[in-house]
This record gives C-alpha cells, structure tokens and sequence, in this order.
C-alpha cells in the first residue's frame, strides 16, 4: 500500500510540472500570433516572432513526450506487479533500434552541444549479420532511458560526448563487459511468476520457440557518457524503484527508469551494470539474449515509438486554482497594461526549464528577474537585498515566487528560514512568498501554507492565474 502511494504521488508530481509549461507555451504562442496579426508583415518582424513560436512549439513537444513516458512506465510497472509483463520478439535490426533512439533526441542533444553517435564493434558483425529475433520495443525503451539519463548528466559539461557502441557473442557474459563494467545481480522473482525460469527451459526460450529456431546470440549494448559522474553512494541507490541518487533527483528523473530497465533487460535472460567516476562520466553496459532470424523480412519492421520520462519540469488552496476556469479569453488580461509591472521578483527553481520559461514571462511583463536554484541559492540572495541591507547598492525585491521539491534545499525548508530571520530582525520587512508547486494534494498545500508562505498556485496553471496572484499579494487584496 505505501508503495502504491508513493508511486502515485511521484506520478501525479511528474504530470502536474510539464502540462504547467504546455498551458503556458500554449499562451504564449496565441500571445504571439494575436500581437503579430495586430503588426506589420514585414520579414524582420515575421521571422522573430515565428523563431519565437518555434521555440514555444520545442517546449510544447518535449512537455508531451515526458508525459507519455510517464504514461509508459505506469503501464509497464502495472504489468510487472501482476506478472504481465512479457516479451515480444520481432526480426528487427539493433542497429536499427539504436538509431531510431538516436534519432529521437538529435534535437535535444544539438541544442546542448553534445555530440551522440553510435559504434558498431568488431564482436557485433562477427556474429550479426542482418536481422535477429528481439523485442524492440522493450530494447528500445532501456536505450533511451539510458539516452536521456546520459543526455542530462552531460549537458552542463566541459566535454560533451554520448557513444551507444554495440557488441555480440554466442555465450553469456561471464560478469564483466568488456568496458570492465560488472554486471548486477538478477532481481529475486516470486515462485509461479511468468518471470521466473522454468526448471528446462527459461522465459527466453518459450517467448522464441514459437518464432523461431536461429542461433542464441547475446546482444551487447554500452551507452557511455562524458558527464558529472556518480560517487560510490550514489551507484548504490541505482535501479531501485522510487530511490535515486541526489544528482538524477537534480536533473529530473522519476526513480523508475532505471528500476524498469533492469527489469526489461532481465526478462531478456540479460543483465545490467554500471561504472562511474565523478567529474569523468558514467557507463551503462546491459546484455540480452535474441536469436538470429533465419528469414529476412522483405521490409523494414516498424519500431513503435516508445519515449521515455525526460528532463524533470518541475513543481493553494484549491479555492485559489483556477486553471480549469481560464479559457482563452482570459489572454486578453496579458495585453492589458500589466498589473506586475516594475515589480522585483525572485524566481526560486531547480529545473532549468520551467526557471526559464517562468522568468522570460515575468520579464516580458515588466519585471525585473532574478533566479536562484534552490532554497540555499534563494537565502544567499536576499542577503544582498534591500529587505537584509539599507546600503544604495543593494537589490530590489517584491516578491518571491517559491518552487517546495528541490535539491540542496527545499521550499519548506528555505520559507520557514526566511520567516524565522524575519521575526529575529535579521530581514526588515516581511516579505510576500507565493509556492508555485505540483505538490497539490490538501495536506501538501496546508504544510506549505503552515510553513509561511502567503499563497500557493498549483501546477499546472494558466499565466494570468499568477499575475492575479502576485498583483493581489503585492498590493495587499484579498481574492478569496
């Protein structure tokens, strides 16, 4: 019972944080296109507003493909707890999966700099040649979970490679890959389960007899990466379900992918491992069992587009959220003069992205925006503002707009320091705090208010929903 509340508590966190940044993207873009319709059509002005849109739309896209990754591992999970969970061979190339994972994330990883490539090994065309029996499917789903971990883990460094290399032999791994990665122990499976290997003949084999009769080969599949890299204790929390490392908790993970990965990779008759250096970079190595096709299809099987969970975008009473009751007519209220207008604001958010995107709206509203990453980063702020100072230099600031799930140091955490150094005269006045959060079950939005903030706005939420928030906090109205 616990662990299906946590899981559903990291789901609905999970999909609250990107359809906030749809709902805004998607202001944006009419924002746009209603402004542009009002101008003239010259091309300097079309092609700036259309890049704009492009950028929009980019956000809009990897919103939903972390969605439907969400999606996708709450169906696999649900089939591996009731011992659904099957495989599905089809003649498919590996090459051609490894591809197609590539293919997928080109944007992504351009726009970080990071060069991605595939490397076929001498061991790989010695014993496949064409086509093997695999499910592609769930070969597909481990590499761009490894994928997309890799990408975030690299895209802040000096060095920016990501190699998926592949392999193959005709007998099973003895315990270390040949990047001298050592393979994990098998995950114990519960007796009569479809998981666990029959006494003569192993879930590999009766998932193949039907399908074919080719040579066993093991697949052998490395996705090494130039990034940050993960300590000793960090490798320990690796591939358990809802644990993670504090790093991938940094770069937005679910703590599933990698629990699903060893999963899919054992149903294979495979194995996972991993070796890391911090500040030099990370190495998965996985290996399952497939056979050789002994007929060549005629055409290219089609691989079904799997997406794993991206980048983490992250995050009131429910009185006070109106998502649902904004339509688009409430757009008017952004080409109104703007109510926040020369307002000094502190941005308090660990994703990149939703930091981004929250802070380019505030601006194009009139603010003045600063950012900090975390709780710790906020505090560090404001001893340099006029609320801790009387000096001349010192910085503006109106109001904070707070995020409650981060690293280093969380929202209710840093409110509740802020609250406390204002009442021991440490800070001069008190400050308005708004909790922009996916954290929206009633006692999460109770705690947060019980800490000291003065408003919570729940994600997701529409643009002009925080406006009228900030606005009514700042001059000190009541919209209740």
């Amino acid at each position: 019972m616990e662990i299906t509340t946590n899981f559903i508590l990291v789901v609905s966190h999970e999909m609250r944080n990107p359809l906030s940044a749809i709902f805004q993207c998607s202001d944006e873009i009419l924002e746009i296109i209603q402004k542009h319709l009002k101008q003239s059509r010259s091309p300097e002005i079309m092609a700036t507003q259309f890049k704009l849109l492009e950028d929009a739309a980019q956000t809009i896209f990897l919103c939903a493909q972390h969605q439907s990754g969400i999606f996708n591992d709450i169906l696999t999970v649900s089939k591996l707890d009731s011992q659904l969970l099957t495989i599905m061979p089809e003649k498919v190339r590996p090459t051609d999966v490894v591809q197609k994972a590539l293919k997928m994330y080109e944007q992504e990883a351009r726009r970080s700099d990071i060069n991605a490539s595939m490397v076929v090994q001498d061991t790989y065309a010695d014993h496949i040649t064409g086509f093997v029996m695999v499910d592609p499917n769930r070969l597909l789903q481990v590499i761009i979970n490894l994928l997309t971990n890799a990408i975030k883990h690299t895209r802040s460094c000096r060095e920016r490679s990501i190699v998926i290399s592949l392999g193959a032999s005709t007998s099973e791994p003895d315990g270390l890959a040949s990047n001298q990665v050592a393979y994990m122990p098998q995950t114990p499976r519960k007796l009569n389960s479809p998981l666990t290997p029959a006494p003569e003949e192993d879930h590999f084999s009766a998932a193949f007899n039907d399908t074919c009769s080719g040579e066993e080969i093991f697949l052998h599949v490395t996705v090494q990466d130039t990034g940050c890299g993960l300590s000793e204790s960090e490798m320990n929390l690796l591939f358990k379900r809802f644990s993670q490392p504090k790093t991938y908790g940094q770069y937005g993970s679910s703590g599933l992918g990698l629990f699903l990965s060893k999963e899919l990779i054992e149903l294979q008759s495979g194995r996972i491992g991993v070796s890391s250096m911090e500040d030099v970079g990370t190495s998965f190595s996985f290996y399952i069992k497939c056979r050789t096709a002994v007929e060549e299809p005629g055409f290219m099987t089609l691989i079904p587009t799997l997406v794993p969970s991206s980048p983490r975008i992250k995050g009131h009473r429910p009185r006070m959220s109106r998502t649902e009751a904004f339509d688009d007519k409430d757009l008017g209220f952004l080409r109104q003069p703007s109510p926040v207008r020369n307002l000094h604001v502190l941005v308090v958010e660990d994703n990149p992205l939703n930091q981004r995107l929250c802070a380019k709206q505030l601006r194009n509203q009139g603010c003045t925006v600063h950012t900090a990453d975390h709780g710790l980063d906020a505090l560090e702020f404001l001893s340099k503002t006029n609320i801790a100072s009387s000096s001349p230099s010192a910085l503006k600031l109106d109001i904070i707009l707070l995020d409650i799930e981060m690293p280093v140091m969380d929202g209710l955490t840093c409110i509740r320091k802020i609250r406390t150094m204002e009442d021991e005269g440490f800070f001069k006045r008190r400050l308005p705090v708004i909790a922009v959060t996916a954290n929206a079950r009633n006692e999460q939005i109770e705690a947060a208010l019980e800490a000291g903030v003065n408003d919570v706005v729940t994600k997701p939420f529409r643009f002009p929903e925080l406006l009228v928030r900030m606005s009514a906090l700042v001059s000190g109205r009541d919209l209740g």
